[in-house]
């Protein structure tokens, strides 16, 4: 890694929040899901510029939690509202390469949001297509991979109220 991707890597994680165990740049999520039939569906996104499908994802925000931070990237990614869940449904490795930066090795807390409302109009429509998708089939897409055994143990990790 040269000097100049040293750079830029320090610039783009300036005053980002810290995993307190690791120390790593976080970023917070939301896997979005409805009940369908007698399973689960969950909504991808495609990304901006890579066009693979993808769940939302952000910075945390000042004086909010990370899951309230989850919430608001789905209404601006993916047009959808609903509960999110407080306690994350894990953590995984989430790299994302820069052009200036080179890759910077994120963890990305992830969280569960029952999807309540589907909107028509959301601040991100014109850069991001969605799709609901089964289980298998969002697991076959969705990148990073780290992200596939979450979405594959879904269902059994959200609470039993919210079934």
């Amino acid at each position: 890694m040269t000097i100049f991707h040293r750079f830029f890597r320090f610039l783009y994680t300036l005053g980002v929040t810290c995993d307190p165990l690791t120390r790593r740049p976080l970023r917070t999520a939301a896997i979005p899901w409805r009940r369908a039939g007698i399973g689960i569906e969950v909504l991808l996104i495609t990304g901006r510029s890579s066009g693979k499908w993808t769940i939302p994802k952000g910075w945390p925000m000042l004086l909010r939690s990370l899951a309230d931070a989850a919430l608001e990237e789905a209404y601006e990614e993916a047009g959808v509202r609903g509960r999110v869940a407080p306690v994350a449904l894990g953590v995984v490795n989430a790299p994302k390469s820069y052009r200036l930066a080179g890759t910077i090795d994120w963890l990305l807390q992830v969280h569960g949001l029952e999807v309540t409302e589907e909107l028509a109009h959301w601040p991100e429509q014109q850069q991001r297509r969605r799709r609901w998708m089964t289980i298998d089939e969002a697991a076959r897409r969705v990148r990073p991979k780290a992200l596939v055994s979450l979405i594959l143990a879904l269902p059994d990790l959200v609470a039993p109220d919210q079934r």
